[in-house]
């Protein structure tokens, strides 16, 4: 049994056929992810938490206090101004989940492109795009999506750069 040859997978090229399949599992996974999202709406007290910030004067602090107790400063912060731009809708509130969300389909094709082939990219991919749970949260104003995120593209950069 011979090891995996990372830098081999890595550097082969990705075929037309390949990028218009991972285009349309993100679009179906995008679709899917903002389909009846007007009928959403916040349900975790910690979704409450990165959404409030528009609640509060500056004499209160302009944040929902103890805030920071519950949410990483990042996340909050980019609620509040897709809060500001958008309103305080259903969109406004999880558009940085969905996005980040959305985001995740094409990054995991990419990590398990470069470290299994195109065959195992191509299955991640669909796993991500189509799983319930992923789905759920990306449809939540939560920090669980992001996470993964974020998760994922320090291991592939730290990977990277060994």
């Amino acid at each position: 049994m011979h090891p995996i040859n990372f830098t081999e997978q890595e550097n082969t090229p990705v075929p037309r056929q390949e990028v218009m399949a991972v285009i349309a599992v993100c679009l179906l996974g995008a679709l899917i992810r903002c389909l009846f999202l007007s009928e959403t709406a916040i349900e975790h007290f910690d979704e409450g938490v990165y959404a409030s910030n528009l609640w509060f004067s500056p004499e209160q602090g302009a944040e929902c206090p103890g805030r920071d107790y519950y949410a990483p400063p990042f996340f909050a912060f980019l609620i509040e101004w897709s809060m500001i731009f958008l309103g305080s809708g259903a969109w406004a509130t999880f558009l940085p989940s969905l996005l980040l969300g959305v985001s995740t389909v094409p990054l995991v094709w990419w990590v398990a492109r470069n470290w299994f082939g195109p065959a195992a990219g191509l299955v991640a991919a669909i796993l991500a795009s189509f799983s319930d749970l992923h789905l759920v949260y990306s449809r939540a104003a939560l920090t669980d999506v992001g996470l993964g995120f974020f998760l994922l593209l320090g291991v592939y950069f730290i990977w990277k750069s060994y």
